[in-house]
């Protein structure tokens, strides 16, 4: 039998330019722009309530009519990177 292991990581920059594509984050300061991507930064796994978390945030700081499980997808396609470790199992 085949062992697929996926490893989610952050790509900092991708959520980055996905605020940028989106017209996102317009309403926060710089402040709170740089300690959002701090925290993606520190946080090297994205889980789905990581990606929730910086959803939100970006919500928070932004004038959009997008949801928060619009910008989750967003994230997730444009700023998400997925490893995959293939191997054999005995």
């Amino acid at each position: 039998m085949t062992r697929i292991v996926e490893e989610v990581h952050w790509d900092w920059y991708g959520v980055r330019n996905m605020c940028i594509n989106h017209s996102l984050y317009t309403c926060g300061s710089n402040e709170d722009y740089s300690a959002l991507l701090d925290e993606v930064r520190e946080t090297m796994y994205a889980t789905p309530e990581s990606i929730y978390y910086v959803a939100f945030d970006i919500l928070e700081h932004s004038d959009t009519d997008m949801r928060v499980e619009d910008i989750m997808y967003h994230l997730n396609k444009e700023a998400v990177i997925r490893f995959y470790n293939i191997g054999r199992s005995a």
